[in-house]
């Protein structure tokens, strides 16, 4: 999805956005916000938006668009995840 040197943009409602790398390891200072929303909204997009990750906290959703990250969690859904809730 992304390469080691590549970054997308990482944006939390009521915080600063920043541009994260998903190769970098847990506890870098580039991981300051989840992947399941505890109570704000997440958006991961890759930098030409052709891909993104949203959770949604009142849901407790994450929606995800784009052919290439669709076909990724369709091959390995986590398993935290659960059911399909809707699709577009």
């Amino acid at each position: 999805m992304t390469e080691p040197d590549e970054y997308v943009f990482a944006l939390d409602w009521q915080q600063e956005s920043f541009l994260y790398n998903p190769h970098l390891e847990k506890g870098s200072a580039n991981w300051t916000i989840s992947f399941y929303p505890d109570g704000d909204y997440y958006f991961y997009l890759h930098k030409e938006f052709k891909w993104g990750y949203l959770g949604h906290p009142w849901e407790n959703t994450i929606s995800v668009f784009g052919a290439e990250l669709l076909q990724q969690f369709e091959n390995n859904m986590p398993s935290i995840l659960g059911e399909v809730v809707r699709r577009s």
